[in-house]
């Protein structure tokens, strides 16, 4: 199985003194306003560091806290007038945060191996805390709609980090879009045997981080080898799933992907040779990253 990268924490610290902006909050909408407050931060932190708060959340968050939903908006909209969370993202993304939950959040995860940020609506300026961040441009709009992924972003960190383990992916489409299209394809030519559901391109997508990450392989060559397994008559049958390239049967050295790609090349240096012009020649070599 592919390995699931933790993004939410299990606990969090509450001070026994609370900042002014809780005082403001309780001053204004007694202890329903604080317990309010507390909940939110519960579901931020049972996430990461960040909450959407768009309208299905709303309703959700109010029904399971029995609070009228006219209520449960005049005390958020009064936590952002006292700067409990980052007016500018709430307006953009519909997002609940801050820097301090951000601060917090990373103080917790730092002994993580990784830790996932999403630029995007990261307010964090150098700190000097060290942990192991993946750093993405996810669309909040598509997390929206159930269809964000994990990726990996080139753009420079604005945390303190151990370069070695930052993994760089050019944007948020990318990994999810050579799973899909794989799958895609292969649920064309086998049907029912190939699960394309969006949870499982969701599940494809670590696999593929950590054959960057971990295993050295290029965004080109991964496609590359795709192509190739998904036009291949034995490997094509032989891999309707990303979920287990990385696997390695007994007594053998090299994972499912490591094998496919020694093929992939072998194939591709003969398709090369075949071709007759150099345009044709460049670009077999781009789509496996030589």
């Amino acid at each position: 199985m592919s390995r699931t990268i933790k993004t939410g924490l299990d606990y969090f610290p509450l001070d026994t003194k609370l900042d002014e902006k809780f005082e403001m909050i309780e001053a204004e909408h007694g202890l329903i306003g604080f317990a309010i407050i507390i909940k939110i931060y519960q579901e931020i932190y049972k996430n990461g560091y960040y909450y959407i708060w768009d309208k299905k959340r709303q309703l959700l968050f109010s029904k399971k806290n029995n609070v009228y939903i006219e209520d449960l908006n005049v005390i958020i909209n009064s936590a952002l007038e006292w700067n409990m969370f980052s007016n500018d993202l709430f307006n953009k993304y519909k997002v609940l945060t801050s820097a301090g939950i951000q601060k917090q959040f990373l103080k917790i995860t730092e002994r993580r191996k990784e830790v996932i940020i999403n630029e995007n609506i990261w307010l964090m300026d150098n700190n000097g805390i060290n942990a192991n961040i993946i750093f993405i441009k996810d669309d909040i709009n598509a997390i929206n709609t159930n269809i964000s992924t994990q990726s990996k972003s080139k753009s420079k960190s604005k945390v303190k980090v151990k370069e070695s383990n930052i993994v760089q992916v050019k944007n948020h489409t990318e990994l999810y879009k050579i799973a899909k299209d794989f799958l895609d394809y292969q649920k064309n030519q086998f049907g029912k045997a190939v699960n394309n559901s969006p949870d499982n391109i969701q599940k494809s997508i670590p696999v593929l981080s950590d054959l960057i990450r971990l295993d050295g392989f290029s965004i080109p060559e991964i496609i590359g080898t795709l192509n190739f397994a998904s036009n291949d008559d034995f490997w094509a049958v032989n891999v309707q799933s990303i979920l287990q390239l990385r696997k390695k049967k007994k007594n053998e050295d090299q994972t499912k992907f490591q094998k496919l790609y020694s093929r992939a090349g072998k194939w591709l240096k003969s398709e090369i040779k075949k071709a007759q012009d150099k345009e044709k020649q460049d670009i077999l070599q781009k789509a496996f990253g030589k």
